[in-house]
């Protein structure tokens, strides 16, 4: 049991930090690439065998953690899953801990979304009335609906069949059914990767840097790792674009996390991100409402970074 080994992420250097780290994402990373799995990421086998692996990497990383760092003798030891922000004793204290850092932190980032989420929001308010008035048409003109899919999502499979051939990635065979998508880009991908890349990684780090330096190379680490999406064939061009993206969200998901003494928050706000996306800045200049959309994004992003620098939300 975690709970039961007493961890000094104080013992060693900063070259074992770095070691330890390294290793940590090497056997995240690896599992991914070793694990049998078809060329096309989005196959129920793929997510399948992906979730394993990450899962496994979820289980060896805090054995190795105890295996380097373990020590019930010094003062500065504390309960692995505690080093790890990840409190579960006592039971009912801990989950309303997490639950009401989850909450905070939640509130903080719904701010700075409050732009692209308002933008969201009219927009499937405005397909929902189209498709409605759409029916209604048919119906009144008693023409039958297609039998085969709506043509918006048969663009968006084509689109993406052909952007998978053309990087070499595509399986002939049909997608994983989009709740399978969702588990794995909202649920599985933000636990395992919070768990390896902030938990592990910066509980190790955090003693050998500075306050600030621990935001700002952990998640270096956690970025640098999205570089292997070059070898199943993504743009050079796409893969910096994510890894600037997935080194600011690790800034911001390290704040959250040190701040609330919670990796179930910091988790939280991932799973958040993954479920919104990245913003649609080209979209806003040529919505309807862009005045006001614009300027929730520019009240959201202000009223996020005086919150962090000077609220006590987080």
């Amino acid at each position: 049991m975690l709970t039961s080994v007493d961890v000094n992420f104080h013992n060693g250097g900063i070259v074992t930090a770095l070691v330890t780290s390294v290793a940590l994402a090497g056997i995240y990373l690896g599992l991914l690439r070793v694990v049998p799995q078809p060329n096309n990421r989005n196959h129920p086998r793929a997510i399948l065998a992906r979730s394993l692996a990450v899962t496994a990497a979820c289980l060896l990383s805090p054995a190795l953690l105890a295996s380097i760092y373990k020590d019930s003798t010094s003062s500065r030891s504390l309960p692995l899953t505690e080093a790890l922000w990840l409190r579960v004793t006592p039971p009912f204290s801990a989950i309303l801990h997490h639950a009401c850092a989850s909450v905070r932190a939640l509130f903080v980032f719904a701010l700075l979304f409050s732009g692209p989420l308002v933008q969201d929001g009219l927009q499937r308010f405005h397909e929902t009335l189209i498709s409605i008035r759409t029916s209604l048409a048919k119906s009144c003109s008693g023409k039958s609906r297609p039998a085969i899919g709506n043509s918006t999502s048969n663009s968006k499979y084509i689109s993406s069949m052909n952007s998978d051939t053309q990087n070499g990635s595509y399986d002939p065979e049909f997608d994983a059914p989009e709740f399978a998508l969702i588990l794995r880009n909202v649920v599985v991908a933000p636990i395992t990767e919070e768990f390896v890349f902030r938990g592990c990684v910066t509980a190790v780090m955090s003693p050998q840097v500075s306050g600030a330096g621990r935001h700002l190379l952990c998640p270096l680490i956690f970025a640098i790792a999205h570089v292997h999406h070059i070898m199943s064939g993504s743009l050079v061009s796409i893969v910096a674009i994510q890894v600037i993206y997935t080194w600011l969200f690790g800034f911001l998901a390290s704040i959250v996390m040190i701040r609330t003494e919670s990796l179930i928050a910091a988790i939280a706000v991932h799973m958040f991100c993954n479920a919104i996306g990245l913003p649609d800045f080209g979209g806003v200049a040529s919505h309807p409402q862009r005045k006001i959309i614009g300027l929730l994004y520019v009240l959201g992003l202000t009223t996020f970074v005086l919150v962090l620098l000077y609220n006590k939300i987080l």
